[in-house]
């Protein structure tokens, strides 16, 4: 039953509505009434059902259970949106799904398809200064919606999670995160890098695989605890640092018949610039490194005087080279035939254990073969020395030759 105030009412159908008027002009209806027009705010309309907009199958309505009020809005029939209890958007579904991350945690909106349905986000912003549609995250160090309380280094900004279903969730596979890479300061001052995570096989923690820093350098690997100042020189930090696990492989680089698998250029090289082309450190340490004069390059390892101790004279050489066995062969899978001069890097590593690396026979996990290598210029040294030692030898023969001769050609 509802009152009506009927000077509020300009045209009333009263078909099949049974009309009561009071003393005060007040309408008390019961049945249906129709209106073909109406004025006013509709403030003094009291006792009509409103929890519902309809025209046809589609319909916008509010429900209150009493623990789970929500708004829905139903297209032909079918809810197309809804508002939870929890203020959460749901488009597409009426339930809401929790990823298991930090927690489990239940995003404020979300998109739901059936199969066969396309499932996006389409921006379209219409600008002929050439700017485009923009999805932005932000963050503020409070509690409080609307406040603006400057972050610190290290706070996640905003994050992209890419999630499965296990069989009774979901779980995280991938993630990208932006995050304050540095102390912000005063407008204008928030330097922040971007990190990139996948989960390995067997666990649901998605692990960081690369970062960009704030200063766009690449860090691939374990760069959560990398650190890079150990990496920089007088003439600038570098741009890309990759570092692997234990046991594992720093990089693995294919190239096509016709195209090297590495190409190094030094722009802008001039006599008097830093000639290294390639450096190779250990702990943030310089061992070795190929530098070039413009025209050639020099392969070069550390060899400076501080870096030793318990200096020698290097003896007995001449025996010890007597004991290598320089041989000819062909390589077995060569695509290049013919018949080159070397040693077999087991017995080499007889004499100068230091020029071998492996061990004989040696074989992988899976059975395949570990094969030896050698660096012949740890063979200089020695071969030097018995080169000195045989000097000698000739040149005290040839002072005993030379007194032969003045006894007998006095």
């Amino acid at each position: 039953m509802s009152t009506i105030k009927t000077n509020n009412i300009q045209h009333v159908d009263a078909t099949s509505a049974n009309i009561a008027l009071d003393s005060s002009g007040n309408a008390t209806v019961n049945g249906t009434l129709t209106a073909t027009s109406f004025s006013g705010d509709g403030s003094a309309l009291t006792g009509l059902a409103s929890d519902a907009i309809s025209e046809g199958n589609t319909s916008a309505e509010v429900v209150d259970t009493g623990s789970n009020g929500h708004f829905k809005v139903t297209t032909e029939g079918t809810e197309a949106l809804r508002v939870d209890a929890s203020r959460r958007l749901l488009v597409g579904t009426s339930t809401s799904v929790g990823v298991v991350g930090a927690g489990s945690y239940t995003p404020n909106v979300q998109i739901a398809r059936n199969a066969n349905a396309n499932l996006g986000l389409y921006g379209y912003y219409a600008d002929a200064a050439g700017d485009g549609a923009t999805l932005i995250f932000t963050r503020s160090r409070s509690n409080t919606v609307g406040t603006n309380t400057i972050v610190q280094s290290g706070d996640e900004l905003g994050a992209i999670w890419f999630a499965g279903a296990n069989n009774t969730g979901y779980d995280r596979a991938a993630l990208i995160k932006a995050e304050v890479d540095g102390t912000p300061g005063s407008s204008g001052d928030m330097p922040g890098r971007l990190v990139f995570s996948t989960t390995p096989d067997a666990t649901s923690s998605p692990q960081e695989r690369m970062r960009i820093d704030n200063q766009g350098r690449l860090y691939h690997g374990q760069s959560s605890s990398f650190n890079p100042d150990v990496w920089t020189q007088t003439s600038g930090a570098g741009v890309f640092y990759h570092e692997s696990g234990s046991g594992t492989t720093g990089f693995t680089i294919n190239a096509a018949t016709g195209y090297s698998v590495i190409y190094v250029n030094k722009f802008g090289y001039t006599g008097s610039t830093d000639n290294r082309l390639i450096d190779w450190y250990v702990n943030g340490s310089s061992k070795a490194n190929i530098t070039t004069n413009g025209s050639s390059v020099s392969y070069n390892t550390t060899s400076d005087y501080r870096l030793k101790t318990n200096v020698v004279q290097l003896t007995d050489a001449i025996n010890r080279v007597k004991a290598f066995n320089p041989v000819r062969f062909n390589w077995v899978d060569s695509v290049t035939p013919g018949t080159f001069d070397g040693f077999l890097a087991h017995e080499a590593a007889q004499v100068v254990p230091e020029s071998v690396n492996g061990e004989k026979d040696a074989v992988n996990d899976d059975g395949t073969p570990r094969y030896q290598n050698i660096d012949h210029s740890k063979l200089v040294p020695l071969l030097t020395a018995a080169l000195q030692e045989a000097i000698t030898r000739i040149e005290s023969l040839e002072s005993e030759v030379a007194a032969l001769k003045a006894t007998i050609n006095p």
